[in-house]
């Protein structure tokens, strides 16, 4: 855990977020996609945070500061890694108008990993662990 904050988005190079480019044939008006976990899931972690971890969450600030207040610990990190593993997305998808297109794209279902990448190598001897 070499990093103070929780990388959330943004134009400045602490905040960048992923980016993936899809080539579609044939041609459709989409423009943008974006995802994200679902609202109501991070509404719930974030309560919790509250609740049980005595964290200063609140519903009353918006997701920044949320994670921003929250004092991360090893525990912490691997619950909030969980409810991504887990949780629903949010989806938008923009046509190149700037409308969205139709349909209900929220609470969408994560997509199934048919071939998953092995866990990277750990040496533990290294990092401290039995040492």
């Amino acid at each position: 855990m070499d990093r103070e904050n929780a990388t959330v988005g943004g134009f400045s190079i602490s905040d960048e977020m992923c980016v993936n480019y899809i080539h579609y044939y044939p041609h459709t008006p989409l423009e943008v996609c974006k995802s994200s976990i679902s609202d109501q899931a991070l509404d719930t972690f974030f309560n919790y945070m509250n609740e049980w971890e005595n964290q200063p969450t609140s519903p009353l600030n918006g997701i920044s500061a949320n994670y921003q207040s929250i004092e991360w610990n090893k525990m912490r990190v691997q619950l909030l890694d969980e409810v991504y593993h887990e949780a629903p997305l949010s989806m938008q998808c923009n046509m190149s108008s700037g409308d969205r297109f139709p349909g209900y794209w929220e609470n969408a279902a994560l997509p199934a990993i048919l071939s998953p990448l092995p866990p990277p190598e750990r040496n533990c001897y290294e990092n401290g662990i039995f040492e």
